[in-house]
């Protein structure tokens, strides 16, 4: 069973579902899918810069940045879905 990837609660399967490459989209991820009632932890694949959410790997290698999706495993199905719509190409399902 995979923890909870923010507070490593094994209350519930935690699956990591995609990703997407900004901080904005980001943040209306996590609140889209949480008016929906689906728990969600995003997570940077290296540490923030400050509140701008830059990444360091971001400024020093050029790459974009990227912020991992994760919710409850019975709910990755609805949120990826969910997602695929509210972001379009933003969102890039984790077998991308």
């Amino acid at each position: 069973m995979a923890s909870c990837p923010e507070c490593n609660s094994t209350d519930q399967d935690w699956t990591m579902i995609g990703y997407v490459s900004d901080k904005f989209s980001s943040d209306f991820a996590k609140e889209t899918l949480m008016s929906c009632d689906i728990p969600v932890v995003v997570m940077s694949h290296a540490g923030f810069l400050g509140d701008a959410g830059m990444m360091l790997n971001q400024i020093y290698s050029g790459e974009a940045a990227a912020f991992e999706i994760s919710v409850p495993k019975d709910d990755a199905d609805e949120a990826s879905e969910i997602l695929l719509l509210a972001l379009g190409d933003k969102w890039q399902t984790k077998g991308k």
